[in-house]
């Protein structure tokens, strides 16, 4: 402020001012020993408190410590009055000669600006040595938020509302920034993002998550209501406060999810954009509540960018993940008939994503599902799941689909169609498994689940019936005479062929194995004990010595589904995970 300048009227929008405002009316109808008196009664206080551009104020020394709080309501009134003391010397009012006139106008200039540039210190001492001060106390009851709002009212009302503006905003945006770092947001430009190692920037988006909405909630939140008190019925002085102390920390707040979105990640990392959608979604009303006005708008309508940008990366993942299971190469079976790893690897990432299922019929809103070719009968999710999220069920069962297909695929490799059967036994019953262990049975319904189950069940009993068929026929059938030891010799050769072929094959479900077993027992058992019985008849009590014992030959059934023959090739012993 250069000296001589005179300050009237501020362009920021007001509702109200205190008696100490600029008032022309009120100054032409004081009489000119009133102003007179004003005058010298304003020098007497400002000759007390008042300051040059050379003079530092402290903490002990403020007019707004303990010792000096008493004089506060008379110099802020002696400010209001100085302020109508020069408008009545430039006026054409002031009835005393021209040089008296200057004279006196000069004099009240001099006391407005040591007046003025003391409370713009106190503002700017009281700033500083409240920097945590806002954010820990509330905003009602006195305090160091009402000292500024009292300064901020007088300074506006007179014409200086861009030094209390300028002064605000300077410090209360490192407060911000400040504020931010202490959240964990150190947030990487889009360039550093693609150099990151996933590691580091899972932890950057677990630190977003965690902070974002202590950020808005709390540091935003208290930002906005410090700017409404300090500057209360100054609404456009307050709006352009908060804007300069928030907007480029928020602006950089938000744009944060979309850079995570634009980066090219595979997969697998779909569940931390997912988790970045969701926390977007949830702040977005807050973000609206706090951010409203046209100063800050371009907040919210960042936030609305990232949103979109995180559906969008959710949907191309979505995509490379089915693309994933489609080219996965259907020529490699495993050992044993064992559930296959694409199996394990799809079905894991499958029931994560169903715990995201209300997140993903957002992204999938506006986003109609067209298979290539319509789903058959078997494969279609229930109609009360298609009805509460269809988008999500039929996706998900498309890529169910796609995945039995592979694997229906890869059982052609086995040269063993027994062994392809038991195959595609174990791995369909992983398959339901998982589902119902997992919110994919909300997703695809008990009926979905049936179907699968059913089909499984199928292919157990194909399997049992190729692989012991052979074993179950050389039991020697009963005829009206004994049975030789030669035809239970031969029935043990083959059932010892059987089990030998069967050597390292899995059944990888507990229930499964134990309905397997049951089902070979009832086929082999009775009959056989019926012949061995006929049999020791015929040889006078003593068994020959190639025919197994009907005990012996359990315990050996038993050995064959215990796993430690039968289900000992790798993979057969871990549990589904």
């Amino acid at each position: 402020m250069g000296k001589g300048e005179m300050r009237i009227g501020f362009p920021f929008s007001r509702r109200r001012a205190r008696t100490s405002g600029v008032a022309a009316d009120d100054g032409q109808a004081r009489g000119t020993n009133s102003i007179l008196e004003n005058l010298a009664t304003a020098e007497d206080v400002v000759a007390k408190w008042g300051t040059n551009s050379s003079t530092e104020v402290k903490q002990s020394s403020s007019l707004f410590s303990a010792e000096g709080r008493a004089d506060v309501p008379a110099f802020l009134r002696a400010v209001g009055d100085l302020q109508i003391t020069m408008l009545f010397y430039s006026s054409a009012n002031c009835d005393l000669p021209e040089d008296s006139c200057c004279s006196s106008l000069v004099r009240a200039q001099t006391l407005m600006q040591s007046a003025i540039h003391r409370l713009e210190q106190e503002f700017q001492l009281i700033l500083c040595s409240n920097k945590d001060g806002f954010e820990m106390k509330p905003l009602a009851g006195g305090g160091a938020a009402d000292d500024l709002q009292s300064i901020a009212e007088i300074m506006i009302a007179n014409g200086y509302g861009r030094d209390c503006v300028r002064a605000y905003e300077i410090h209360r945006k490192t407060i911000v920034d400040d504020g931010l770092r202490r959240l964990c947001f150190d947030l990487p430009s889009q360039s550093q993002i693609k150099k990151l190692k996933w590691e580091l920037l899972e932890h950057k988006i677990c630190s977003w998550i965690a902070g974002a909405r202590t950020a808005v909630g709390t540091l935003f939140t208290r930002e906005r209501l410090l700017c409404d008190h300090v500057f209360a019925g100054f609404d456009s002085a307050a709006e352009s406060c908060f804007s300069g102390a928030t907007l480029d920390a928020a602006l950089r707040l938000v744009a944060f999810p979309e850079a995570i979105a634009k980066a090219k990640l595979s997969p697998e990392k779909l569940f931390r954009i997912l988790d970045l959608f969701e926390a977007v979604a949830v702040l977005s009303p807050e973000l609206e509540s706090v951010f409203s006005p046209a100063s800050t708008s371009a907040v919210v309508a960042k936030a609305g960018e990232s949103l979109r940008a995180l559906a969008k990366s959710a949907r191309c993942m979505l995509a490379g993940f089915e693309a994933a299971v489609q080219k996965f190469a259907s020529d490699s079976p495993v050992i044993g008939g064992a559930v296959h790893p694409l199996a394990r690897y799809a079905m894991n990432y499958l029931c994560f994503l169903a715990d995201y299922t209300p997140t993903l019929a957002d992204i999938f809103a506006n986003d109609p599902f067209r298979p290539p070719k319509p789903l058959p009968e078997e494969s279609l999710p229930s109609h009360s799941q298609v009805a509460a999220a269809p988008e999500v069920a039929e996706r998900l069962a498309w890529v169910l689909l796609i995945l039995l297909c592979k694997l229906d695929l890869t059982a052609g490799a086995y040269s063993d169609i027994s062994l392809s059967y038991l195959f595609l036994a174990n791995n369909l019953r992983y398959v339901v498994n998982k589902v119902r262990r997992s919110g994919l049975i909300m997703v695809l319904g008990e009926e979905w689940a049936e179907r699968q189950e059913a089909k499984a069940t199928r292919y157990a009993e194909k399997y049992v019936k190729l692989g012991w068929g052979s074993a179950a026929a050389a039991v020697p059938v009963p005829e009206e005479e004994s049975p030789v030891p030669a035809a239970l010799e031969e029935f043990n050769r083959t059932l010892e062929e059987a089990c030998r072929r069967q050597k390292g094959w899995v059944v990888a479900d507990d229930g499964m194995r134990k309905e397997v077993r049951a089902v070979v027992e009832a086929m082999i058992l009775p009959a056989y004990q019926g012949a061995y019985r006929r049999c020791l008849a015929a040889c006078g009590g003593q068994p020959p010595a190639a025919a197994a014992a009907p005990e012996d030959l359990r315990a050996q059934l038993a050995k064959v589904f215990s796993g430690s023959d039968f289900g000992s090739s790798p993979g057969s012993s871990v549990a589904p995970i």
